[in-house]
Formats: C-alpha cells, structure tokens, sequence
C-alpha cells in the first residue's frame, strides 16, 4: 500500500475494512484504488483450502463499479476486472503489482483473486499449482 503522512493521510484517504481510495496529490494524477480480497490456494494433503487476504489496486472505473455492486446479491454476474496485487508478500521476490483477475463473489464475501498463469512469478506458480500443509506452516511462520 502506500505510505502517507498522518497530516496528508485525512486529507486525502477515504477507507474502511475492505476499501481504500487514495485522492490525487495533484490534479493530473489519478486517483488510486484498492480492494481487499482473498486468494484461494489448494492444499494438497488437507481437505481445506488456505486462503491469503490480499489488498489490490483497481482502476478508478472498476472501483467505482464495485462500489455501487458491493451490497448487490447480483454482483457475482459482473465481469472479472483486472487488479494488481498492492502487497508485499513476505519470502518471495517483490508481489507489488502483480497482476490478477479480481471477482465479485457476493455481498456476503470478500471478492476473489487469481493469480494470472503467464506471471512465472514464483508466488503465482505456488498458487497455481498448490501446496503442501507444510508450505502453508511456512507461511503462517513468516507472518509471526
């Protein structure tokens, strides 16, 4: 995410548990968007799924879309959008603008993230193909 001082940071961030719009410093910028969403990894040895909660950075435009579907039962029918990863993931080479596909999932739900196949990201690999109940207590370890 992005680092602001606490000054600039009221002036300019609106946000909540799971969205975040930082203003534009300057006219010509954009303003810059993220959701927070959680990424499905498959456990191979286990019968449940480990799951990553993740922020990404969407356009405006897909921001703005997802802010007036969030409540909507329906919004599982919208497109998936393309996102970013706004994260640094801890033990892997640099994860901030990864590329992924984000997907409303419901009103109930955090949306989905899948990492795109193409990245050979050494992250997305894993996700991709999934991992053992070892490499998950790995993670988990990391994060301590």
């Amino acid at each position: 995410m992005v680092s602001l001082p606490e000054a600039e940071r009221a002036r300019r961030v609106q946000e909540n548990d799971d969205l975040c719009m930082i203003r534009p410093h300057g006219s010509e910028e954009l303003a810059r968007c993220f959701v927070r969403c959680t990424l499905k990894v498959e456990v191979h040895d286990s019968e449940q799924d480990a799951m990553w909660g993740l922020w990404a950075e969407v356009t405006p435009g897909d921001f703005q879309r997802i802010v007036e579907r969030w409540s909507d039962p329906g919004q599982v029918e919208e497109a998936p959008m393309s996102a970013v990863i706004a994260n640094r993931i801890l033990g892997y080479p640099d994860t901030l603008g990864l590329p992924v596909t984000l997907r409303l999932t419901g009103p109930t739900l955090r949306p989905a993230l899948l990492v795109k196949p193409d990245t050979g990201h050494p992250f997305a690999v894993e996700c991709l193909a999934g991992v053992s109940g070892h490499r998950v207590m790995e993670w988990l370890e990391r994060l301590r």
